[in-house]
């Protein structure tokens, strides 16, 4: 009898493990599972999931015993262009990102192979060269971090990789020398 006791002993014992382990959520699934502040509307994992190509998260612990949260994604062409919105279909807009994202081999290259000899129209010109960049940049992979709370509680948003993402569109032009904001490429994420 005593025996039947040390194995139900052990038997519980190892369900309760079991249940403990399996009732706690690892970093990356508090992140995921959660929402930000102005973003309540879904989780960070179904926004992000969806929003990116080949989506990874990962856990780590950083400087200074910090819980970090990484998600990385290779940015969709869907995202880029809310990301720009509406300006992105004026062909000035277009002619200037293509020159602010493309080489001048590569812009003169599409170029002179688009004009098909000065006879395509220019804004059709435009748009193939603002399809060419849009290529370029469509395929970057994204990086976000977020801080998870020492007790496991809350996050907050840390980091984002805002150069991979193409240079800023203005209503007069792209400006390669200014990156979006962090809050448009959350809006564009969750929209």
């Amino acid at each position: 009898m005593n025996t039947f006791h040390n194995k139900r002993n052990v038997l519980m014992f190892s369900l309760l493990v079991l249940l403990m382990v399996a009732c706690t959520q690892n970093d990356v699934d508090i992140v995921k599972d959660g929402t930000m502040n102005g973003y309540q509307a879904t989780t960070v994992g179904a926004a992000f999931d969806a929003s990116f190509d080949n989506p990874k998260w990962s856990e780590f612990v950083g400087e200074k015993g910090k819980r970090v949260v990484e998600f990385s994604g290779k940015i969709t062409k869907a995202v880029l262009l809310d990301l720009m919105g509406g300006i992105a279909n004026d062909p000035n807009i277009q002619h200037s990102y293509a020159q602010a994202v493309l080489s001048e081999p590569e812009y003169q290259q599409i170029y002179e192979g688009s004009s098909g000899e000065g006879t395509t129209p220019v804004n059709e010109v435009y748009r193939i060269l603002f399809d060419a960049a849009l290529r370029k940049v469509v395929g970057q992979e994204a990086v976000f971090q977020w801080f998870v709370t020492p007790d496991g509680e809350r996050f907050s948003l840390a980091y984002i990789d805002n150069d991979v993402w193409g240079p800023l569109v203005r209503p007069y032009g792209a400006d390669k020398n200014y990156v979006y904001n962090d809050e448009a490429i959350l809006n564009a994420i969750y929209k």
